[in-house]
């Protein structure tokens, strides 16, 4: 009933999103999210005529407009919230190591296991990010990865400075300062000085290695995990309470690529092939801040998905005995719950047909 009931009131809320925010004059809302100019004559006119339940008066004076304010944008209306946010937006590194599921042939009944532990995995992230992440898409994720994938790699072989410095965006900070400090140490290490021209930029001398990284075909990328969890520190959340959580998406990026390193001194190819096209898996795990609950937000301002990490995928034959028995213990644990979830409605549907046919 309390959907039922909740379902058309949002609908309202997001059809009028326009008319109720330019009265409050929340002008330090993102203007890509809130729409903070005034209405014409036109449409005050037609909030005349718009259902009881929306012409009540929307001025910024009234009492509960900061509480809402805090309550949609808590890094933007609270001091403290802004600075955890800033501070506690990353973890920094891969939260969760993905690896392969083990096959039939190889495990049996237990790859079943591993299968629904990382079903659960994503299932369980998924519905967090809905709840909380306003306009979430499975596909935004995947297609940004796609597209970090390529502008990052054309980045770290180039090895140049004003490269990596152009996908600063793309990456979190600390991964940002490991591949300048990789860069300006290759650089140092070759003396190469960059020239810059109208369409790229060249080698000015005839010293060092050229790497070389083309991208010719993404086959697929898809989720295979996904994480979230708080990275503020339990003394802080003793003091001051909060929603700020960090979700972490891992993707599998199948593509085909050439990659070649040439010798500058020489003119010669020394690792790699120029002609030939080969396949290649990564993993690359995309990160973003995000507030926790049962409300839509779009914060914290100015979050995005960013890579933080490229994993190396640990085959199921290398796990230890320790890591299969947790992955078999969980899987069997949300195994139980799935099979749960789909039986007891199916219960309570058949018990209520037998009293309406009794």
């Amino acid at each position: 009933i309390m959907a039922w009931r909740a379902v058309p009131m949002f609908q309202c809320l997001r059809l009028e999103k326009r008319r109720v925010w330019a009265g409050l004059g929340l002008e330090s809302l993102p203007s890509g999210l809130w729409q903070t100019e005034t209405c014409s004559t036109s449409q005050a006119a037609q909030a005349q005529h718009s259902p009881p339940c929306h012409n009540r008066c929307m001025s910024s004076n009234a009492p509960w407009v900061e509480p809402l304010r805090k309550l949609l944008e808590p890094d933007l209306a609270d001091p403290v919230e802004g600075q955890m946010a800033r501070v506690y937006n990353t973890a920094g590194g891969a939260l969760s190591q993905y690896t392969r599921p083990r096959e039939w042939a190889d495990a049996g009944p237990s790859s079943l296991l591993d299968r629904n532990y990382w079903i659960w995995q994503r299932f369980n992230t998924r519905r967090k990010c809905i709840q909380g992440i306003s306009g979430f898409k499975s596909k935004d994720v995947v297609g940004d990865a796609c597209h970090a994938f390529e502008q990052v790699s054309l980045a770290i072989a180039a090895n140049d400075t004003a490269r990596i410095d152009g996908i600063k965006e793309l990456v979190t900070d600390d991964l940002y300062q490991q591949l300048r400090s990789a860069a300006l140490a290759y650089m140092e290490r070759n003396r190469t000085v960059n020239v810059k021209t109208s369409e790229r930029r060249k080698k000015s001398n005839t010293t060092g290695l050229k790497v070389t990284w083309e991208l010719e075909e993404m086959v697929s990328a898809k989720i295979v995990d996904g994480t979230v969890a708080r990275m503020v520190p339990n003394a802080i959340m003793e003091k001051k309470s909060t929603d700020l959580r960090v979700v972490q998406w891992t993707v599998e990026l199948i593509s085909k690529q050439k990659f070649y390193v040439k010798d500058l001194a020489t003119d010669k190819v020394v690792m790699g092939d120029p002609e030939r096209v080969q396949t290649y898996t990564d993993f690359w795990v995309m990160e973003r801040p995000f507030y926790a609950g049962w409300i839509r937000r779009p914060g914290p301002h100015g979050a995005r998905w960013r890579v933080v990490s490229r994993l190396t995928i640990k085959e199921p034959a290398e796990l230890t005995s320790e890591e299969t028995a947790h992955i078999e213990k969980e899987g069997a644990k949300r195994t139980v719950f799935l099979a749960c979830s789909v039986l007891a409605p199916l219960l309570v549907f058949y018990g209520l047909a037998q009293m309406i046919l009794v």
